[in-house]
């Protein structure tokens, strides 16, 4: 069996992730939109906000899943959401 590994998301990584998000798999039962092209999930996780860590799952040196993890520091939002790939 091999090691999962979760790091913090690269630049680099943005055609893996864009692969993920593409993926018929990834996307059932869920209400989100598939990326349309590798240059938007370039753009999307290069505008990091402030309390926004995007990170990828890895497999063996492949990343297998993606997900974003955000803090909301208002009262009514605050805490931890994540969305997955």
């Amino acid at each position: 069996m091999r090691d999962l590994i979760v790091r913090r998301y690269e630049p680099e990584d943005y055609g893996a992730v864009h692969r993920i998000h593409s993926s018929q798999r990834a996307m059932a039962g869920t209400l989100g939109v598939p990326f349309s092209s590798a240059q938007e999930v370039r753009e999307v996780l290069a505008r990091e906000p402030d309390g926004s860590f995007p990170l990828v799952a890895c497999v063996g040196g492949e990343i297998v899943g993606q997900l974003t993890l955000s803090v909301y520091t208002r009262a009514r939002g605050r805490g931890i959401r994540g969305t997955s790939g």
